[in-house]
Protein backbone atom coordinates (compact mmCIF):
# COMPACT_ATOMS: atom_id res chain seq x y z
CA UNK A 1 0.00 0.00 0.00
CA UNK A 2 1.43 3.34 -1.00
CA UNK A 3 1.59 6.35 1.28
CA UNK A 4 -1.02 8.20 -0.77
CA UNK A 5 -3.51 5.35 -0.36
CA UNK A 6 -2.80 5.21 3.35
CA UNK A 7 -3.50 8.93 3.72
CA UNK A 8 -6.90 8.52 2.05
CA UNK A 9 -8.00 5.53 4.14
CA UNK A 10 -9.17 5.60 7.72
CA UNK A 11 -7.18 3.95 10.49
CA UNK A 12 -9.80 1.23 10.91
CA UNK A 13 -9.73 0.23 7.25
CA UNK A 14 -5.93 0.05 7.33
CA UNK A 15 -6.09 -2.09 10.49
CA UNK A 16 -8.67 -4.45 8.97
CA UNK A 17 -6.69 -4.77 5.74
CA UNK A 18 -3.95 -6.58 7.67
CA UNK A 19 -6.47 -9.14 8.89
CA UNK A 20 -8.25 -9.60 5.56
CA UNK A 21 -6.66 -13.02 4.82
CA UNK A 22 -7.58 -14.20 8.33
CA UNK A 23 -10.91 -12.44 8.80
CA UNK A 24 -12.83 -15.55 9.92
CA UNK A 25 -10.30 -16.29 12.68
CA UNK A 26 -10.28 -12.63 13.68
CA UNK A 27 -14.07 -12.50 13.95
CA UNK A 28 -14.19 -15.77 15.89
CA UNK A 29 -11.54 -14.45 18.26
CA UNK A 30 -13.48 -11.22 18.79
CA UNK A 31 -16.72 -13.16 19.38
CA UNK A 32 -15.03 -15.38 21.97
CA UNK A 33 -13.51 -12.36 23.70
CA UNK A 34 -16.92 -10.68 23.79
CA UNK A 35 -18.46 -13.88 25.18
CA UNK A 36 -15.87 -14.04 27.96
CA UNK A 37 -16.54 -10.40 28.85
CA UNK A 38 -20.30 -10.93 28.95
CA UNK A 39 -19.96 -14.03 31.11
CA UNK A 40 -17.62 -12.17 33.46
CA UNK A 41 -20.23 -9.43 33.81
CA UNK A 42 -23.35 -11.59 34.02
CA UNK A 43 -22.17 -14.34 36.38
CA UNK A 44 -21.82 -12.11 39.49
CA UNK A 45 -25.16 -10.46 38.76
CA UNK A 46 -26.93 -13.80 38.45
CA UNK A 47 -25.31 -15.27 41.56
CA UNK A 48 -26.10 -12.14 43.59
CA UNK A 49 -29.72 -12.34 42.48
CA UNK A 50 -29.91 -16.02 43.48
CA UNK A 51 -28.41 -15.31 46.88
CA UNK A 52 -30.66 -12.32 47.51
CA UNK A 53 -33.72 -14.47 46.76
CA UNK A 54 -32.62 -17.39 48.96
CA UNK A 55 -31.10 -15.77 52.03
CA UNK A 56 -34.06 -13.54 52.97
CA UNK A 57 -36.31 -16.63 52.97
CA UNK A 58 -34.06 -18.32 55.48
CA UNK A 59 -32.79 -21.09 53.20
CA UNK A 60 -29.12 -20.61 53.78
CA UNK A 61 -28.17 -24.24 53.25
CA UNK A 62 -25.77 -25.17 50.48
CA UNK A 63 -28.32 -27.54 49.01
CA UNK A 64 -30.86 -24.75 48.54
CA UNK A 65 -28.27 -22.57 46.84
CA UNK A 66 -27.27 -25.42 44.51
CA UNK A 67 -30.91 -26.10 43.62
CA UNK A 68 -31.55 -22.45 42.82
CA UNK A 69 -28.40 -22.18 40.72
CA UNK A 70 -29.11 -25.52 39.02
CA UNK A 71 -32.59 -24.44 37.94
CA UNK A 72 -31.08 -21.76 35.79
CA UNK A 73 -29.57 -23.53 32.81
CA UNK A 74 -27.36 -20.65 31.92
CA UNK A 75 -25.73 -20.79 35.34
CA UNK A 76 -24.84 -24.46 34.91
CA UNK A 77 -23.16 -23.96 31.54
CA UNK A 78 -21.58 -20.57 32.14
CA UNK A 79 -18.23 -21.77 33.52
CA UNK A 80 -17.84 -24.29 30.70
CA UNK A 81 -18.63 -21.71 28.01
CA UNK A 82 -16.26 -19.26 29.63
CA UNK A 83 -13.43 -21.80 29.73
CA UNK A 84 -13.94 -22.75 26.08
CA UNK A 85 -14.05 -19.11 24.98
CA UNK A 86 -10.95 -18.21 26.97
CA UNK A 87 -9.08 -21.17 25.50
CA UNK A 88 -10.02 -20.17 21.94
CA UNK A 89 -9.04 -16.58 22.62
CA UNK A 90 -5.69 -17.61 24.14
CA UNK A 91 -4.85 -20.04 21.35
CA UNK A 92 -6.09 -18.04 18.37
CA UNK A 93 -5.56 -14.58 19.83
CA UNK A 94 -4.28 -12.27 17.18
Amino acid sequence: MTQQKMKRKSHISIFLSYYKPHMSVFLLDMACALGVCLIDLLFPIASRTALNELLPRGSSSLRAVREAMGKRRSMRHTPRAQAISKRKTDIWGL
